[in-house]
């Protein structure tokens, strides 16, 4: 025990002087000069190189660097350059214990809620019961946090005007106060915050008990006859909550991730909104003070968990083929045999049987089609229409998702708009399918990389070893401690208005609001591949012992050979299943940077960048907020069916 804390504090000490070096490294060569920003129009050279002076920028950048780090472990994070001479904790103890309010009673809901619906339901296996509550977890799981709480909010709206419950929807309070004003406004945040770890803890404690009650104990206390509420309290429960202690890691990450879109719904003051307001004002020392925090709550937790199911090795084409006689060699008498299915074959017969993945990959095909297609078939539909503005316009204009009819805002649904149109007459069903094909395309260039440096490293890592493998190892930890979502706000954040003024001149991107796109899939990917390479290097470890790579090693096949004809074949299913629920994170990642306004810029169109747009509309024009909120949740439950029903199909027993 004492060696694993020391491992632990170790860990966590090169995970903080990584994730400072990271962020510091972003801030220092970023584009513009803080102190030049800082004081704006009123510039005096003297002024000027006295603040440089006093913040220490005029020093080398290792020099920065060390002094940073040397304050930090003094908890001194240095002055604000926005609130010039006041300290960066001043600033940071009004949020910190809001933030810490939020996530501990999300924390514990979570645990209240998940871990007993999760016993529930391993204790009536596959019945209706088990079938009902892990599918509406699973919903709960895929559904982004901010697209609940923007329902939650539109809910608690349409009650108000109908029955006038007169909740509020604004106005936190103070922390760790609970007058009922108070608790009417927590709870709603607290709920949503808590929605997606109460789906990870039912869902892992149901397999944890499941795990525990195939136990050679188990069926040897029912065997004596032992009551069966004895045998699940006194024996399998206690087991089965030990594996539960790793949960607390990701369920955190998932907490702090989610929290700056709670916060920023909900406007809630806290460290979070801090760190977004710090990022849009370049505001480094409170930057990389709010990174730290946070960074520092996740590592101490984390553990990864880089398994697919105990059977996915099996379910591979690696080894377990059929071996059936050679044509001419069956003795007089009998039948050749059938040729045998092969793995991947039963694999794909039993995805076909799952009516949910099939659905929802028919979801997902027409949801590449329409963006793909409609425009031009929609732009060829309806008739000349009279503006007041341009006189006769066609179809192709006033189906255009960038164009405006500023006489028709917030317009409902009618023969001209099939979706109604904007708050600034923009066609709402033109700017649906374009921030559809902004989520695929960024999508499918995420998993690209993904999958290009995931199973590159992975199977170099996973079978030579050695100094490959210490690296992905040491990579993998930082990154998961790093909040792939927060190192994305860091990334966007900062070199996102440089983005928009270079990019914006490529002729491919244009000037319509896209030219982050780029500058989002690198963030989105630089944090998707590390996990997709623990996937592939625990598969290439154990497809490496297998009987069939020895042989190859015996007959003087170069590892070169084995690696792209053994190897690589053999990862289909596991880089297909962990690309297919990736998918998922990405089309939320990408969603959440628009609406946090770090990603997707007007004019362009995102799903995200639609619902924060429409956000001050759910009272009065709600169908504006609803539209692409419903739209990215159904395509994000889509690829997170799929990708389950993709993990089923190739490991049967992981359904269990």
């Amino acid at each position: 025990m004492v060696q694993f804390l020391i491992k632990r504090f170790i860990g966590l000490i090169f995970v903080i002087i990584g994730v400072t070096f990271i962020t510091f490294i972003m801030g220092y060569f970023a584009p513009g000069d803080p102190i030049r920003g800082l004081l704006g129009n009123h510039f005096d050279l003297a002024l000027y190189l006295r603040l440089k002076h006093d913040y220490g920028l005029d020093l080398p950048w290792y020099q920065q660097y060390w002094n940073f780090l040397t304050h930090l472990f003094r908890f001194d994070f240095g002055f604000s350059f926005k609130n010039q001479g006041r300290p960066v904790w001043d600033i940071l103890k009004d949020g910190f214990p809001i933030t810490a309010e939020l996530g501990f009673w999300a924390l514990l809901l979570q645990m209240l809620i998940g871990i007993p619906l999760g016993i529930f339901s391993a204790l009536r296996a596959n019945s209706w019961v088990d079938t009902t509550t892990m599918g509406s977890m699973l919903v709960l799981f895929a559904l982004p946090s901010f697209v609940l709480a923007v329902f939650c909010q539109v809910a608690i709206v349409w009650l108000d005007n109908n029955t006038g419950l007169g909740w509020p929807v604004t106005n936190w309070g103070n922390a760790w106060q609970y007058t009922w004003s108070d608790i009417q406004f927590k709870l709603i945040p607290i709920v949503v915050l808590a929605a997606a770890g109460t789906a990870y803890f039912a869902r892992f404690a149901r397999t944890s008990m499941l795990e525990v009650l195939r136990q050679d104990y188990v069926r040897t206390a029912r065997a004596k006859g032992i009551q069966e509420r004895v045998v699940i309290y006194r024996h399998a429960l206690r087991n089965a909550m030990i594996p539960l202690v790793t949960v607390f890691g990701i369920t955190l990450g998932l907490i702090i991730t989610s929290t700056f879109f709670i916060e920023q719904i909900f406007n809630i003051p806290g460290i979070a909104q801090v760190s977004i307001s710090s990022i849009n004002d370049r505001d480094y020392p409170v930057i990389q003070a709010t990174t730290v925090l946070l960074a520092v709550m996740v590592s101490g937790f984390m553990q990864p968990d880089t398994t697919m199911g105990p059977g996915l090795l099996e379910m591979s084409n690696g080894g377990t083929a059929a071996v059936t006689p050679e044509k001419g060699t069956v003795p007089p008498g009998q039948q050749e045999p059938k040729k045998s299915a092969t793995p991947l074959q039963d694999s794909l017969r039993r995805l076909r049987r799952d009516t949910r993945a099939m659905v929802s990959l028919g979801i997902i095909v027409l949801f590449i089609v329409v963006p793909l297609i409609g425009p031009f078939i929609y732009q060829h539909v309806g008739g000349t229409y009279q503006s007041s503005f341009f006189g006769p316009i066609s179809p192709q204009v006033y189906h255009n998702p960038f164009h405006q009819e500023l006489d028709r805002q917030d317009e409902f649904i009618s023969g001209q708009y099939w979706l109604g149109t904007d708050a600034i007459g923009r066609d709402l069903m033109a700017r649906l399918m374009l921030g559809l094909l902004v989520s695929l395309t960024v999508a499918f260039l995420v998993e690209v990389v993904d999958i290009v440096l995931g199973v590159l490293i992975g199977v170099l890592a996973g079978f030579y070893g050695g100094w490959i493998d210490q690296f992905l190892a040491r990579f993998t930890d930082l990154m998961f401690a790093f909040p792939g979502l927060l190192f994305a706000i860091l990334l966007t954040g900062i070199f996102g208005p440089e983005a928009d003024t270079v990019l914006s001149n490529v002729p491919v991107i244009g000037p319509n609001g896209n030219a982050r796109l780029i500058l989002v899939s690198l963030a989105l990917a630089f944090t998707a591949w590390p996990l997709m390479a623990r996937y592939v290097r625990g598969q290439t470890l154990q497809l490496k012992e297998q009987q069939f790579v020895e042989a190859a090693r015996t007959a003087g096949t170069s590892n070169a050979r084995i690696i792209m004809r053994h190897i690589v074949p053999n990862l289909f299913s596991i880089v297909v299943v962990a690309s297919t629920l990736n998918i998922a994170g990405t089309v939320i990642g990408e969603a959440g940077l628009s609406l946090l306004g770090l990603g997707v810029q007007q004019p362009g169109s995102s799903l995200g960048l639609m619902i924060s747009d429409a956000a001050t509309l759910i009272s009065t024009h709600p169908w504006e907020v609803i539209l692409p909120s419903l739209v990215l949740t159904l395509i994000v439950l889509a690829f997170s069916f799929l990708g389950d029903g993709l993990r089923d199909a190739f490991d049967p027993r992981s359904k269990d």
